[in-house]
């Protein structure tokens, strides 16, 4: 059990703020860079396999898109 400056046992652990700040920093730091490396890091065979998945969920999705109707630009006043 702690006490405080009385000894009354009733006192709370000290904390050093600037190093809770920093250590909050830092690991925030890290869990962007743990993303960075996970989002960039990746093996060109990765990549091109990504890459050409996208690109089947593009074309698929434009097969079963329907014909836009078209465009009115307001009424035409000569």
């Amino acid at each position: 059990m702690t006490s405080d400056a009385r000894g009354n046992g009733t006192g709370g652990k000290v904390v050093n703020l600037a190093r809770v700040r920093k250590s909050r920093a830092r690991d925030a730091k890290r869990a962007e860079a743990d993303a960075n490396s996970a989002k960039h890091g990746r093996t060109k065979e990765e990549r091109v396999r990504t890459e050409a998945e996208n690109d089947k969920v593009r074309r698929d999705l434009d097969a079963h898109r329907r014909d836009a109707p078209p465009e009115d630009d307001g009424p035409d006043i000569a």
